[in-house]
């Protein structure tokens, strides 16, 4: 809705009500209309909602300066203002008051691509380990600084809710909660909400895909940005003629049709089907053209890890090499496995419906996987299978019934394969899944899985494993030692629970005294998961860490730069996925990852002639191919393969396809990727470098923010205690704060200095910067109530300013702009606190002031709707400082490099003149006292000018 006259908080108005005039509160304003609060006259409050056409009769009230306003409330409105236009100057306020190095390219990401969105509907999908949180907190803080929301939503996997409250505190000072049962508000049966769990909120994607009640409220309490991490998660497949919306996309749907703001998170967008991408953006409304580059029609932003860079331009992430480490079975376990592979490919080769196919073939290549793992997975899921199968024999005779459509129930249910976002791939959920259709030919499968469960025990009980003795051989071997003497930490990646824990079990053969081993699977508690996390990242005896993919999504684990693939995953996203837990911001040694093979396997072979390819393509394309491996061979086409290699149908086609695929396919996936990736250039970074510089520079949390707080939260009667350096406790918060959203009756540690947020947990304390609930209130309160005396106005005197002039401060565009008006009727831009580095006038007859607002009385005239501050202002320099200011700024252009460029101060700024000279930000001011005999001293300013503006501003003056 564009800017209506008057409809600014603390301006007189009328319009609203009836034959009377109203102070202005608050604008809240949704689409092309506004809620707009008031007061009355006699102290009552109200509020309306008013149409635009409503909004446009709405006429300011204006009142004459009288000069009369009292210094300390003039200050503190002027304090007020300036926090309010701090968002919209450009400064990077997130960056300035959040605990992080931020790096170039999410500066890119959120102050370039994101925030110029409005509404957002974006797709940030940056490689795995770009610091996808980093951006996200950057721009949730942003938003709540600018007001465009109030209640913001993250939806994430469960594994990573934790996480996620944990660093947008420690990080932002953001304080995330993490959405129960015990949040949910039934006091409307008609509308229930989740308003006890506060404006921010994390949630489980499965707890809300699932959840009738909770997802409801939700939807109904009205978050303005949802943000869902691991989106690719939210997915929509075509079988056939048919479309397939898992609970995950339609919660993602409902969520998108609320929010007014929606971020999408993942480094896996694109599972190698277009079909199933193009589902996907419809979240963001984008219908896609398979014939255009997706950047040239979507919201999206798509950088790889080989773009990005330390903000001195080196790169950001180091090589990373794969490698194949291969071993033969020997003996009983070589006659496990071909026992084993012949009982599923015959199994699978049988005749039988669709449908019975499907899910038969699931549960095979389910236990063919199991196979290849350990001795200890393939016993495990043989038995299981066994006791199934032994069940629905009994069912099926006790009750009489007919076999097929007994074990034809037991079909029913979603989408085959489709699980919990934290189960792992071992789920035996359809072991049962046969294709006997009489008691007979069950009886005989039985007998066969009889047979195969005494192979698999005897393999088991020998302690047979040349798989086991390939890892050990390469944890023992002389380079897994450290020069401190320690393992090297290391990572190992399964996909089942049972492997996992025979690992563990194993480990203790070669362990040293006093090592330990960390476990991360889809069953370990979240606490205890953090706990493994913390002891793999900071105890130098606990060396390895066995895991599960429930570790291979979000986490951050780049203390190792080790890794093995104890068992390769059948889609290809996920070695990507995996090596990405290593391979990320932070990580400054190149990455080793082994791939275990069996050889002499049907699977292995395709796994070896992956892999083998893969490595050549990688000597002649360098590490993008690890990015583009599964957009050239999709999950899909590699479980193909691997299925027809183990149903031995397809001889050496599957092996000739993925060998052509890879060939030609990872060179021209390379070539098409460097075409749709988000452009990152050198002049891209330069650019970033001096955003940093300038907000470095003009940060107001070290001091703007703690004093105007402090002189606020006193002056409405709230108990404020300093209860250690950089932290207060306020015990009391008055009613006409507390009322407002989001804001608390008391704060027990409320943080004024980011660099003390990691001493505390997430939840124990708060931060109070730009955006905090408290922050947003006081300055709301303060214009609203100072309204009055910022139109009053001051007179003030300025020492290096020869010329009087006025400084008027008007809201444009939703936020504060101040101008300055000489006499002549020249009017440039003003910095919105010039007032504060000014004198209070020391005269008592401000004629003068009353005369130069008459001579200014047309620009007055034409900025009085928008108008909320004016200041008088007399210059006291003499002309002889005028003249030897000029030449100093001339000895400074002088110096200047001929690529440099320069940036001229705005009046009150707290600098002259800005040289920006590639990546680099210097900064220059001339005072009278910078001079000795006429020569120019060097650079009072070269980082910190607020610095400098704050030390000069005067003992307050009532």
């Amino acid at each position: 809705m564009a800017d209506q006259q008057g409809l600014v908080p603390g301006a007189l108005v009328a319009g609203i009500v009836d034959g009377e005039t109203v102070r202005v509160l608050a604008v809240r304003h949704a689409g092309e209309s506004a809620l707009v609060s008031y007061e009355r006259g006699s102290g009552g409050r109200g509020s309306a909602f008013l149409t635009r056409e409503q909004a446009a009769a709405v006429a300011p009230v204006r009142r004459a300066a009288t000069w009369g306003a009292s210094w300390s409330d003039f200050r503190l409105g002027l304090l007020a203002l300036m926090l309010t236009a701090a968002p919209h100057e450009g400064r990077l306020l997130a960056v300035s008051s959040s605990n992080i190095a931020p790096l170039p390219h999410q500066v890119q990401a959120v102050y370039q691509e994101m925030l110029p969105h409005e509404p957002l509907r974006f797709l940030l999908a940056d490689d795995p380990g770009a610091g996808k949180t980093i951006m996200t907190g950057l721009y949730l803080k942003e938003t709540l600084a600018l007001q465009r929301a109030g209640r913001v939503l993250i939806v994430a996997p469960g594994s990573l809710t934790e996480q996620w409250v944990e660093e947008m505190w420690t990080k932002f000072g953001l304080a995330f909660v993490e959405l129960g049962m015990e949040h949910l508000d039934r006091g409307d049966p008609a509308r229930p909400t989740v308003a006890p769990a506060g404006p921010l909120v994390v949630a489980r994607v499965d707890q809300l895909a699932r959840n009738g009640d909770l997802r409801e409220a939700v939807l109904t309490t009205g978050f303005d940005v949802v943000v869902v991490d691991e989106a690719h998660k939210m997915s929509a497949r075509d079988w056939g003629s048919k479309t397939f919306f898992s609970k995950r996309y339609q919660l993602g749907q409902d969520l998108a049709a609320v929010a007014e703001h929606l971020l999408l998170l993942t480094a896996t967008p694109h599972n190698g089907k277009s079909s199933d991408f193009q589902h996907f953006m419809r979240l963001l409304e984008v219908e896609l053209d398979p014939d255009r580059p997706v950047l040239d029609q979507a919201p999206v932003r798509r950088l790889v890890k080989e773009q990005l860079v330390h903000a001195d331009g080196t790169p950001l992430f180091p090589p990373r090499v794969a490698s194949t480490l291969t071993y033969t079975m020997a003996g009983a376990e070589r006659v496990l496995y071909d026992a084993v592979t012949e009982y599923v490919a015959d199994e699978m080769n049988k005749v039988m419906d669709d449908t019975v196919r499907r899910h038969v073939g699931f549960a095979m290549m389910v236990l063919q996987r199991r196979l290849a793992s350990s001795p200890e997975a393939i016993l495990r899921s043989l038995g299981r299978r066994l006791d199934l199968l032994r069940t629905q024999l009994e069912l099926a005779q006790e009750a009489e019934e007919d076999l097929g459509r007994l074990l034809a129930a037991t079909l029913g249910g979603g989408a085959v394969g489709e699980r919990d976002e934290d189960e792992d791939v071992d789920d035996d959920a359809r072991s049962d899944a046969t294709s006997a259709r009489t008691p007979a030919e069950l009886q005989g499968e039985i007998l066969v899985l009889e047979g195969l469960v005494a192979r698999a025990r005897h393999v088991r009980q020998e302690g047979v494993d040349r798989k086991w003795d390939a890892l050990a051989g390469l944890l023992t071997s002389p380079d897994m030692t450290d020069e401190r003497g320690f393992r090297r930490k290391i990572i190992v990646f399964t996909e089942h629970r049972d492997t996992l824990d025979y690992l563990e079990e194993r480990l203790g053969e070669i362990l040293r005294p006093g090592e330990r081993v960390a476990v991360i699977s889809g069953l370990t508690a979240r606490h205890d998961r953090r706990q493994a996390q913390h002891d793999f990242t900071h105890d130098p005896a606990c060396s390895v860490l066995l895991a599960t993919d429930a570790a291979g999504e979000g986490v951050n684990l780049q203390v190792a730069n080790l890794m093995v693939n104890y068992d390769i995953p059948w889609n290809p996203n996920r070695l990507e996925q995996r090596f990405g837990r290593i391979h990320r911001i932070g990580q400054e040694r190149t990455c080793h990852l082994w791939n275990l093979v069996a050889a002499d396997t049907r699977e292995g072979a395709v796994f070896e002639t992956l892999l083998d390819k893969l490595q050549v393509q990688r000597d002649a394309l360098g590490d993008r191919v690890f990015d583009v491996l599964g957009d050239v061979l999709s999950g899909a086409d590699l479980s193909r393969i691997l299925t027809q290699a183990v149903r031995g149908t397809s001889g050496g086609d599957g092996l000739d396809v993925l060998s052509d695929r890879l060939d030609r396919g990872l060179a021209e996936e390379v070539q098409r990727r460097a075409a749709s990736t988000t452009e990152f250039t050198q002049e891209d970074l330069e650019l970033i470098q001096r955003k940093l510089a300038w907000a470095r520079a003009f940060d107001p949390q070290a001091s703007t923010v703690p004093e105007f707080a402090r002189r606020a939260l006193r002056r409405y009667g709230a108990e404020v205690y300093e209860t250690e350096v950089g932290v207060w406790s306020v015990p009391y918060v008055p009613a006409v704060l507390a009322e407002s959203p989001g804001v608390e009756r008391q704060y027990r540690r409320l943080h004024l200095d980011k660099a003390g947020l990691d001493a505390d947990e997430a939840g124990a304390s708060q931060f109070l910067a730009p955006g905090h609930p408290l922050l947003t209130a006081l300055t709301q309160r303060v214009l609203a109530e100072l309204c009055e005396p910022l139109r009053d106005g001051v007179a003030l005197e300025d020492p290096s300013s020869v010329d009087d002039y006025l400084l008027v401060t008007t809201v444009e565009h939703g936020f504060p702009k101040t101008w300055r008006h000489a006499r002549d009727g020249r009017r440039e831009e003003a910095a919105v606190d010039a007032a504060l580095r000014l004198h209070p006038s020391r005269g008592r007859n401000e004629a003068w002031a009353s005369e130069l607002a008459a001579a200014c009385e047309a620009a007055l005239q034409a900025a009085s709707a928008q108008t909320v501050m004016v200041v008088a202002v007399r210059g006291t320099a003499d002309r002889a400082f005028e003249v030897r200011r000029r030449k100093a700024a001339a000895k400074v252009l002088k110096r200047v490099p001929v690529t440099g460029t320069v940036v001229e101060g705005r009046p009150g700024d707290p600098f002259d003149l800005a040289v920006e000279v590639g990546p680099d930000v210097r900064f220059w001011t001339f005072r009278p006292e910078d001079w000795a005999d006429g020569a120019l001293t060097d650079p009072v300013l070269t980082a910190q000018p607020a610095a400098a503006h704050h030390a000069r501003i005067l003992p307050e003056e009532d």
